[in-house]
């Protein structure tokens, strides 16, 4: 049994099940597949002796010594995300990954309500970073004793029928990111909802998330499930940083962020695969124009994955090897590929077929482009304008955007990019 909720934990097999459910729940209960709205709350539970000591701590408020489970749910209470940490982690720091994974993998929720535990710097955090509303639901100042608390009340219910299960009132796992797939595995009611009200049983909850540490990654960090994939916390963060600093900057129509769904097609369409940042970046928000400059090369700069032809987003994904092609054309020869052909015709064919096995790598804005690969992130972004004339256009994704767009901005002093990819990083000046 073990044996299967570790592969199926691994390889997101948990997750796509119940983002799944979720849908369906919600379709049943005559709402979108996707919420618009959200809440989040927290609960501290007592942990076996099994649990390593570095991984809990004590909650003086609840004066629980355990650990602390934040989950962000829809208005039906259905989970979102699930984030498990220590106990003594104060709310307005432990919603901050919560936070952070719904936008990412639900844009379509704008404002998401918390109690009095949440206030403070946490929202004011959600709103520059995330670009989203997170509004404090107080107490009545003449409350006494418990009342249910408005918008508030389905988070807390979630809260509870979690708690029901005697799997649940005490954590067991050693790992916590085990322990944010306990709620999703020990679900045992089974039927959608007959209505939005506080009497029927919990429907199906969904997401929790993976903080895996210690893997071997571009930079090394805590990770997350997202898309389908394993992304690490901080590519993450960098890719809505990123988008954060694009918005600020007011220079392009921005919609609503790929979904999975979208990923997967692209990926699997055009054969690629996104650096963590940059999947991060365009589930944030996907830029689709700008205005273009007199005598710029580029009529529609942003490559518009959901609804841009599939001539032109192929095109712009080969402009590097094109490039490189048409040095060949002119003479050159990379030391790599052997002797060269005598023939240019021979020659630019044996190219060809050499620059399959290149590193690929992934147009971001004309002729800015990211290096792919699921599992990287922190690359420098380099601007290719022909062929092997490439040069460094941002230390990563986040100060390219400010370089890029932000006007008067200035290298920092410790500016010091290094090419990432092999190939690529032969040319770069």
């Amino acid at each position: 049994m073990y044996w299967y909720f570790t592969w199926w934990h691994d390889d997101g097999t948990v997750e796509r099940i119940h983002d799944a459910l979720r849908s369906r729940v919600r379709e049943a209960d005559g709402r979108t597949a996707e919420p618009s709205a959200g809440l989040i709350d927290s609960q501290s539970v007592r942990t076996a002796d099994t649990v390593p000591a570095a991984t809990r701590g004590f909650d003086a408020g609840k004066k629980v010594k355990g650990r602390k489970r934040f989950i962000v749910t829809d208005t039906l209470g259905l989970l979102l995300a699930v984030h498990v940490v220590a106990a003594n982690v104060q709310d307005r720091d432990g919603g901050r990954r919560p936070l952070l994974w719904t936008r990412l993998d639900h844009p379509g929720v704008k404002k998401v309500w918390a109690d009095q535990g949440f206030a403070g710097r946490l929202v004011d955090w959600t709103a520059t970073i995330l670009s989203r509303d997170l509004e404090i639901v107080r107490k009545a100042p003449d409350q006494r004793g418990f009342q249910v608390q408005p918008k508030r009340w389905a988070v807390e219910r979630t809260l509870s029928w979690i708690n029901a299960h005697r799997r649940l009132a005490r954590d067991y796992e050693t790992s916590p990111a085990h322990s944010e797939h306990d709620p999703l595995g020990n679900d045992r009611h089974h039927g959608p909802p007959a209505h939005a009200g506080p009497t029927h049983h919990p429907p199906w909850p969904a997401h929790a998330h993976t903080l895996q540490s210690d893997q071997p990654q571009l930079n090394q960090g805590s990770q997350r499930r997202y898309c389908h994939a394993v992304i690490d916390i901080n590519a993450a963060r960098l890719g809505t940083e990123a988008a954060r600093r694009l918005r600020q900057a007011d220079c392009c129509t921005i919609e609503p962020g790929l979904s999975n769904d979208e990923f997967d097609r692209i990926e699997a369409e055009y054969g690629i695969q996104f650096s963590d940042d940059h999947r991060a970046f365009l589930a944030a928000g996907l830029p689709v124009s700008s205005p273009p400059q007199d005598g710029a090369t580029w009529d529609k700069p942003w490559p518009d994955w959901r609804n841009g032809t599939p001539s032109d987003l192929r095109s712009h994904l080969a402009w590097p090897t094109n490039g490189i092609l048409t040095e060949v054309e002119h003479g050159y020869w990379h030391v790599s590929w052997g002797t060269r052909p005598t023939e240019t015709s021979a020659a630019r064919t044996a190219a060809e077929k050499l620059l399959t096995a290149v590193p690929q790598l992934i147009p971001l804005y004309a002729h800015r482009f990211l290096p792919a690969g699921s599992g990287t992130h922190g690359h420098p972004v380099l601007s290719i304008w022909q062929g092997t004339d490439i040069i460094y256009y941002g230390e990563d994704l986040a100060e390219y955007i400010s370089h890029e767009f932000e006007e008067g901005h200035e290298h920092p002093e410790t500016w010091n990019p290094r090419a990432t990819v092999a190939f690529w990083r032969d040319f770069v000046q």
